[in-house]
């Protein structure tokens, strides 16, 4: 059986690189100087009495209407969100690989993530499952696309893992690290395959801290953060990935599937190649990290999420 080498299998994911930028203001906030503020003082002072006490009880008045009413509200975020929200990631992207932010593999992977997410390939999936002024739980799922791209995409909840954030306000971070693992593909064509790990045909990222913030109305998660996360060297090695934009031309798993000429992906067929092999093209690997006790490769992440308007079903 023919075997696709590894630099063929990455070839075709290069014609999605591309680059954007958004143009940011860096004017200066112009600030009242001190003799401007000295006059404005030297201007009220010199206001009638009667001027000033009006002045001074509507500015009392304002700013007990104000605090109540602030009070009352909570601030931002205090309404939402709410138990049983869903949200699904928009975006997610590799800042840094193995402290590198410069990694050949970052834009591979970010480029096949962001073609993956618009697919309907690649979901990640938070659940509320709590919330009060100070915490936040939520289970996070994968989900994985039906074999009919318009027919949208449905739960693996054998995959959950819970996430408690400390929450202030709108913003949230876990302060004790969770794992999670990530699926990508159909539901009868995962894109990752490794059939001897805990969670089959997922990628098991390990030691994740999560940061981000709500917007005002909690319709979106934005600035969110991956500081920090992990993934074991020999998962690394035992799952092998099809790198393929095109979910159809990876073919589907081959359980009569020996392996490549290393003895990896035994299992998954020919279009497959270990991430370990895979990164390593790119450049090399530092192995910074530790997870589940053996060293592992460091990554940092960027994401953003949607609320859903609707509760995604598990699969059949």
């Amino acid at each position: 059986m023919h075997t696709a080498h590894p630099l063929q299998t990455l070839a075709l994911p290069f014609a999605l690189l591309c680059s954007c930028s958004n143009p940011v203001d860096l004017s200066p906030n112009i600030l009242p100087s001190a003799a401007q503020a000295g006059a404005s003082a030297g201007a009220s002072a010199g206001a009638s009495a009667g001027a000033s006490a009006g002045a001074s009880a509507g500015a009392s008045a304002g700013a007990s209407a104000g605090a109540s009413a602030g009070a009352s509200a909570g601030g931002a975020c205090a309404a939402c969100p709410s138990v049983g929200d869903w949200y699904r990631f928009s975006a997610l992207a590799v800042a840094s690989l193995d402290g590198n932010p410069t990694h050949g593999a970052i834009l591979v992977l970010n480029n096949l993530w962001r073609a993956d997410i618009a697919g309907g390939l690649l979901n990640v999936i938070f659940e509320v499952t709590a919330v009060t002024d100070t915490e936040l739980v939520v289970r996070a799922l994968n989900a994985a696309r039906y074999p009919d791209a318009g027919e949208g995409y449905c739960l693996l909840p054998e995959n959950a893992i819970e996430f408690r954030f400390a929450r202030e306000g709108c913003g949230f971070t876990n302060p004790q690290t969770s794992s999670i693992n990530i699926y990508s593909g159909r539901t009868d064509i995962p894109k990752n395959c490794s059939p001897t790990l805990s969670a089959p045909n997922t990628i098991p990222v390990r030691e994740v801290t999560l940061s981000g913030d709500f917007d005002a109305t909690c319709g979106k998660i934005i600035g969110g953060r991956v500081p920090s996360a992990s993934i074991p060297r020999s998962a690394l090695t035992a799952t092998c990935s099809c790198l393929s934009p095109t979910v159809e031309s990876c073919g589907g798993l081959d359980p009569s599937y020996s392996g490549n000429m290393q003895g990896q992906c035994a299992g998954c067929g020919p279009v497959y190649t270990s991430l370990s092999t895979q990164l390593s093209l790119f450049g090399p690997l530092n192995y910074g990290c530790d997870a589940d006790g053996e060293e592992a490769v460091c990554l940092e992440a960027t994401w953003e999420a949607e609320r859903l308007d609707f509760t995604p079903s598990a699969c059949p």
